[in-house]
């Protein structure tokens, strides 16, 4: 019940802080500070000059408050984020500013708005920041900190204001902007805001402009261990194009004559016309080498962080340079077991990327996964099984696929980069170094507070 209660307190704590940073300038945060500190000291009538500050920088607070009201410049703005981001990395686009008033505008500022998401308590207690050993007892009881952190990752980047420079009137500029995604996934953006400091420079006008603008956010990509796939051509029914269905077509190469038994389906009707004798289709079957990347959907016992990594190291995989005869496919649990292919022109590794950002933990699909596995790695000429533990479900997974006597590898990702041993593991282990691991897991959000106009 207290703990309830202190949690929302978090959300009210969260947007009065969040009001103050953008709305005073550090200067004016010091005027507000002062101001409250005189006032508190002024109740004793003897200390005038207490009265005195209060006085001062509370009127000086007001008259520039005053002026940000005034501050609405008639500004036209068009921007376009890029349609793919990835996790980590900075990622630029351009910002067209045009005046459409009369007057010079100078001094202003440029930030976009994420879309706010808010945890509920039990998504909060789940989650476990890599900075809590590092902080004073009393903010991991309290947990205040985490939840900001937390904040900032379902935002998915912070929002630094950018300077601009000035623009006369009916002029147009165009800026380079920067964001910064902070986790994989669809992010949001409600939209911008100019900002206009007051002549004080203590208070920060805000003008907000609903731009909605949505990106996916890419996984990051991790150095991983050298994996070496066992070569194994295998026919396939229906030739590449159809290497993830099943059916009885095959790739056409050609036209010839009709022969007794060739079926109806196949001919070639307006040759027959052309030509004046039956011809048909022609169609043949490939060998090719097919490796499957399966991302165990098991809830990783090192939390967000450890699945996270491993996110990143099947994105690794899956971009990694395959032989140009070879098809990668990928398995992933979204709403049910899917499965992807990239190779020999089928598709590029996009659409394997676009589902490893949105995939999120699945225990409940784990029998779904087991028996999808089991219905494809029959064509397989190897599998790697991308996992946070040896004794889990991924184990299980590669246990199915060696039962079927083909190739297996299990990389593990162990928590917290510590090393892990093999154990009974049913096929090869290979672990995820701890320098791979760091470089996978996203960075904490909890440092790295908005930056304030100023």
């Amino acid at each position: 019940m207290g703990r309830a209660l202190l949690y929302r307190a978090f959300a009210p704590t969260w947007r009065v802080g969040r009001w103050y940073e953008r709305r005073f300038t550090p200067t004016g945060r010091v005027f507000a500070g002062t101001f409250l500190v005189a006032l508190l000291f002024s109740i004793d009538r003897e200390q005038s000059l207490a009265l005195a500050l209060a006085a001062f920088t509370g009127t000086a607070l007001a008259v520039a408050w005053l002026a940000t009201l005034r501050l609405r410049p008639d500004i036209e703005i068009h921007r376009s984020l890029p349609e793919r981001l990835t996790d980590g990395t900075p990622a630029h686009y351009e910002v067209t500013l045009h005046n459409r008033g009369r007057r010079w505008q100078r001094g202003l500022g440029f930030r976009e708005i994420p879309a706010p998401s808010l945890p509920d308590l039990a998504t909060f207690d789940t989650f476990r920041s890599a900075d809590d050993r590092l902080r004073p007892w009393f903010d991991r009881v309290v947990g205040f900190p985490r939840w900001l952190e937390m904040v900032r990752l379902r935002q998915g980047t912070t929002t630094p204001a950018a300077r601009l420079p000035d623009l006369p009137p009916g002029a147009s500029i165009t800026v380079r902007a920067t964001l910064t995604p902070l986790r994989r996934g669809r992010l949001v953006i409600d939209g911008c805001e100019l900002l206009a400091p007051d002549p004080l420079g203590l208070c920060i006008g805000r003008q907000r402009l609903s731009m909605p603008a949505a990106s996916l956010v890419l996984p990051r990509r991790i150095a991983v261990p050298a994996i070496e796939l066992r070569a194994h051509r295998q026919y396939q029914r229906g030739g590449v194009t159809l290497a993830r269905s099943v059916g009885d077509s095959s790739e056409f190469i050609g036209l010839r004559d009709y022969r007794p038994g060739d079926s109806r389906r196949h001919i070639q009707w307006r040759a027959w016309a052309r030509l004046g004798y039956p011809v048909v289709r022609e169609y043949q079957d490939e060998y090719y080498d097919r490796h499957l990347v399966v991302l165990d959907g098991d809830e990783a016992p090192g939390g967000f962080r450890q699945f996270e990594t491993m996110v990143a190291a099947a994105a690794s995989l899956v971009v990694r340079r395959q032989p140009a005869d070879a098809l990668l496919d990928l398995v992933v649990n979204l709403d049910a077991p899917t499965l992807l292919t990239s190779g020999r022109g089928i598709a590029a590794s996009a659409p394997l990327l676009d589902a490893l950002a949105s995939v999120q933990p699945r225990p409940d699909q784990a029998g779904a996964l087991r028996r999808f596995l089991a219905q494809t790695v029959p064509h397989i000429g190897s599998v790697i099984v991308v996992t946070g533990q040896l004794d889990g479900e991924g184990a299980e997974l590669a246990r199915s696929v060696v039962r079927q006597r083909v190739a297996c590898c299990l990389l593990h990702v162990p928590a917290d980069g510590a090393a892990g041993g093999a154990g009974e593991a049913p096929c090869r282990v290979v672990t995820l170094p701890a320098e791979s691991f760091a470089a996978g897991a996203p960075a904490s959000a909890a440092q790295g507070a908005e930056e304030v106009f100023a």
